[in-house]
C-alpha cells in the first residue's frame, strides 16, 4: 500500500503517522535514534507490507497484472489500489472528511521535518510540492502516474500498455481491493492491539 494508506492505518497518532510514512527511508542502525512511538510506527508499516505481501487477494491482483507488467506488476497494483482508497474512503473512513485528513497528515509530517534523515528532505519537499497524498485522487491522477512511472525506470519494461492492462480489468482489481482493505484493516487493528496488551502486561 501507498502512503496514503499507512497514514490512515497508524489510528491518527503523531508519531505512528510519522514512523510509518519514514518506515521506507530508515536505515535498520538508525531505528534506536527515534522515540518508542515513531518506532512503533515504523512496525505497524512492516506489518502493513507483510501482511499485504501474503493476502490472497493481492495475490490475485499481481498475478492478473503480471501477464502485462512482469516484474513491475506488484508496482503498478499498489498505485491502483492506492486508487481505490481514494475512491472508497467514505466506505471505510466516514468520520474523516478525506481533504482534511489530508492537510493533517501533511502538518504533522512537516511538524517531525527536524527528526527526518537530512539525506530525505529534499526529496519530501518535492513530495510537498507535488501533493503526493493526492498523487492518485482520480483516474487522471492514477493514469499519470503510470506515465510517471515509465520514466524513473531504466530497465527494459512494458509500463506503456499499464494503463490498458488496468483498465480492460478495472472491475476486477477493484472488487479485489475491496475485498482486502478491511482484512488489512482489522489485521493492523489486532496487532495494534496485541502489542498494547504486551506493553500493559511488562508495565505490570
Amino acid at each position: 500500500m501507498n502512503f496514503l494508506a499507512h497514514l490512515a492505518l497508524s489510528h491518527e497518532i503523531d508519531e505512528w503517522m510519522v514512523g510509518n510514512f519514514l518506515a521506507d527511508f530508515i536505515k535498520p542502525k538508525d531505528l534506536l535514534g527515534f522515540s518508542d512511538g515513531i518506532q512503533f510506527g515504523i512496525q505497524i508499516h512492516r506489518k502493513i507490507d507483510f501482511y499485504t505481501d501474503h493476502n490472497t487477494y493481492v495475490k490475485s491482483s499481481i498475478h492478473r497484472m503480471s501477464q502485462s507488467q512482469g516484474k513491475y506488476a506488484a508496482v503498478v497494483v499498489d498505485i491502483c489500489y492506492d486508487y481505490f482508497l481514494f475512491k472508497h474512503w467514505d466506505v471505510y473512513y466516514p468520520e474523516k472528511d478525506l481533504d482534511v485528513f489530508i492537510e493533517s497528515a501533511y502538518r504533522t509530517l512537516n511538524n517531525f521535518r527536524d527528526e527526518f534523515p537530512k539525506s530525505f528532505l529534499p526529496m519530501f519537499d518535492r513530495m510537498l510540492r507535488f501533493d503526493f497524498l493526492r498523487s492518485c485522487i482520480n483516474k487522471e491522477r492514477l493514469l499519470a502516474n503510470f506515465e510517471k512511472l515509465k520514466t524513473r525506470v531504466s530497465f527494459e519494461n512494458n509500463l506503456h500498455a499499464a494503463t490498458d492492462a488496468f483498465l480492460s480489468q478495472e472491475l476486477l482489481y477493484e472488487a479485489e481491493f475491496l475485498q482486502f482493505y478491511p482484512l488489512l484493516v482489522d489485521a493492523v487493528d489486532t496487532y495494534i492491539e496485541q502489542e498494547n496488551h504486551k506493553n500493559q502486561e511488562n508495565e505490570q
